[in-house]
C-alpha cells in the first residue's frame, strides 16, 4: 500500500512551529496505525511525506485548453494513480485563494474526481473548490440521511462528520470515499459552532 501524507503547515522563512509539532505527532500516530495492520494488508505501507510545495511529482500543472497531455503530465498522473490513500494535516487557516495552496487544491480535485480515499483537515479547501473552482467540483453538503439518489453525479459531504460520499450504482447507495475532519479542541462541545 502506498500512502501520501501532506503537511499543510507553513514552512520556510516563517515556519509554523506548533503546526509542525502537530504534524510530527499526526505522522507518528499514522505510522503506528499503518504498521499495526501490515499483516492484514500483506506488506508494510510505503509512506511518502510531502509539503504542499513538494506535490509536483503527484500533481500535474493545469493543462492549457486544446493541448495534448505531455509525457511529464502522464508520469505525474501515474504517480498519483499509484497512491492508495491520501492524508492531509494542516491549519484550517490555510487560504485556498493563495497561489501557495494551488498544488494542494489540484491534489484534492484529483482525489475527489477519481474517488481516491482522502482524509484530513481540509474542509475549508473543499468548500472553496465546491463553490469557486479551479475546476467545477460538484459537492453538496448535508447529512447522510438527507442524501437522495444523485441528480448531478457529484460527491456528498456529511457536514456533521466530515465524511465524503460517492454514489455506488451497483449497490444503489452512497459509499464513503474519504473524510475532511474539521479540527476542534477537546474542550469544545461536539456540536458547537465554536472553532479553535
Amino acid at each position: 500500500m502506498r500512502v501520501l501524507v501532506v503537511s499543510a503547515h507553513r514552512s520556510g522563512d516563517r515556519p509554523d512551529k506548533e503546526g509542525q509539532r502537530r504534524f510530527a505527532q499526526f505522522l507518528r500516530i499514522l505510522r503506528n496505525a499503518l504498521s499495526s495492520v501490515a499483516g492484514v494488508i500483506g506488506s508494510p505501507a510505503e509512506i511518502a511525506v510531502r509539503s504542499i510545495a513538494q506535490l509536483a511529482e503527484f500533481v500535474p500543472p493545469a493543462p492549457l485548453p486544446g493541448t495534448a497531455a505531455s509525457a511529464e503530465m502522464e508520469r505525474r498522473l501515474q504517480s498519483f494513480d499509484s497512491l492508495d490513500m491520501v492524508f492531509v494535516e494542516g491549519a484550517s487557516s490555510l487560504h485556498p485563494w493563495k497561489s501557495s495552496a494551488a498544488p494542494l487544491l489540484r491534489l484534492l480535485v484529483l482525489c475527489v474526481t477519481v474517488g481516491k480515499p482522502l482524509f484530513g483537515t481540509v474542509s475549508n479547501l473543499l468548500a472553496y473548490l465546491a463553490n469557486v473552482g479551479p475546476v467545477p467540483l460538484t459537492l453538496r453538503a448535508g447529512t447522510l440521511s438527507s442524501f437522495g439518489p444523485p441528480d448531478d453525479g457529484g460527491a456528498r459531504l456529511d457536514k456533521r462528520t466530515g465524511d465524503l460520499f460517492a454514489w455506488c450504482s451497483r449497490h444503489g447507495a452512497w459509499i464513503p470515499i474519504g473524510n475532511v475532519i474539521r479540527s476542534r479542541c477537546a474542550t469544545c462541545p461536539p456540536h458547537s459552532s465554536r472553532r479553535c
